[in-house]
């Protein structure tokens, strides 16, 4: 569609509503971009939308590898949305009952179905109840900063390690788990729960900076950071972090200003709008992937299955 150069977000829409509904097709806000000054791209989908039903869908079998990729849920045309979280780092966030615990879970669950996994379970909750049925699988809890702060020591020591017997291999295995480089090979899940209280302890403040540098070289070691928090805010996650994010999920948000720090403007100039997610539509998202957002709704996984 062209448009004037200058127009305001309202124009587009009208412009783009009034094409929809003479083709009685449905907009997608999230798949609006624009190319060039004057021009506006945006996706007619068909006039059902799967991210209206009331019911979350359930999940598919869990794998057994964490190196395949880790199913998240359905996009607006119904089709399968999933991502490969080996060497890559989550971020999920989202007001309480929005959906992201669910979230969290499906990835948790994916790390935890294979056993090469070194899963480490970060719950700042109290005594880690929220993460409570997964302690006997994890190799690791913490649920103090300070038990967080030593165990993102050992992390970067173990980084360390596998960088330099990497050396003396010819392929790096950043894509997926080689099985012949065996324990240098295996993924290391960070799973960090409410990472907000981490910032209210001396501990907790170096275990964030810690945590930065984790994301930032843990990439050739397979390692994998999924950092959650009902609160967003600039000095919990900065954008520093979280531009190192490779996949980031904003659920139901109080303010365009916690959209931002999790999907950034970038991700709300593509038409996110998770400040806009109704209180009655749990599980409902949005998920940039490298960049490219898009809206979905998640899996809803069945903890019995732990």
């Amino acid at each position: 569609v062209r448009v004037p150069v200058g127009s305001s977000t309202q124009d587009v829409s009208g412009r783009i509503d009034r094409v929809a509904n003479i083709m009685r097709l449905r907009f997608s806000p999230a798949s609006v971009s624009i190319p060039r000054p004057g021009f506006v791209n945006f996706r007619l989908l068909d006039a059902h939308n799967p991210l209206d039903e009331e019911q979350i869908p359930p999940a598919p079998a869990i794998g057994r590898s964490f190196a395949h990729p880790c199913p998240l849920g359905v996009d607006e045309q119904g089709a399968p949305l999933s991502v490969s979280l080996y060497g890559r780092s989550l971020l999920i966030g989202g007001s309480p009952g929005s959906g992201k615990s669910v979230a969290a879970w499906n990835v948790l669950l994916h790390a935890a179905a294979d056993p090469a996994t070194v899963l480490l379970v970060c719950d700042l909750k109290p005594h880690g109840i929220e993460t409570a049925p997964l302690h006997q699988r994890a190799n690791v809890v913490a649920t103090t900063p300070a038990a967080c702060l030593s165990a993102f020591r050992q992390v970067l020591s173990t980084i360390d390690a596998r960088n330099l017997s990497l050396l003396t291999y010819e392929d790096s295995p950043l894509e997926k788990t080689n099985p012949d480089l065996g324990d240098i090979g295996a993924p290391i899940v960070i799973f960090v729960d409410e990472a907000a209280e981490l910032s209210y302890t001396d501990d907790g403040k170096q275990a964030l900076e810690m945590l930065q540098r984790i994301v930032a070289i843990g990439r050739s070691a397979g390692v994998c950071v999924i950092l959650c928090t009902q609160k967003p805010s600039g000095t919990i996650i900065p954008t520093s972090l979280r531009d190192l994010m490779g996949y980031r999920m904003a659920f139901m948000t109080g303010s365009r200003a916690q959209s931002v720090v999790i999907l950034g403007e970038e991700g709300l100039q593509q038409g996110a709008e998770p400040q806009a997610i109704p209180v009655e539509s749990p599980g409902l998202g949005f998920c940039d992937v490298s960049g490219k957002v898009q809206a979905f709704k998640g899996y809803n996984w069945d903890r019995e299955l732990i």
